[in-house]
C-alpha cells in the first residue's frame, strides 16, 4: 500500500500507471468526487475524439 511522504508525494503503482497510460513527465489532474480523490491523465485538445 503506497504511503504519502513528508513532502506529500506518493508512488503510483506500475499497474495503475500502465492502465491509464502515464509515463515520467506525463501531466495528470486531481479531482475530488464524492469525497474521494480521482487521478486522471491530462488530455490535450488534439487527443479528443470527435464524432460527427
Amino acid at each position: 500500500m503506497p504511503r504519502i511522504t513528508k513532502k506529500g508525494q506518493v508512488t503510483i503503482p506500475r499497474k495503475i500507471r500502465e492502465a491509464i497510460g502515464i509515463k515520467p513527465g506525463s501531466e495528470v489532474n486531481f479531482q475530488i468526487y464524492r469525497g474521494e480523490c480521482v487521478l486522471k491523465k491530462a488530455v490535450k485538445d488534439k487527443e479528443w475524439l470527435c464524432l460527427s
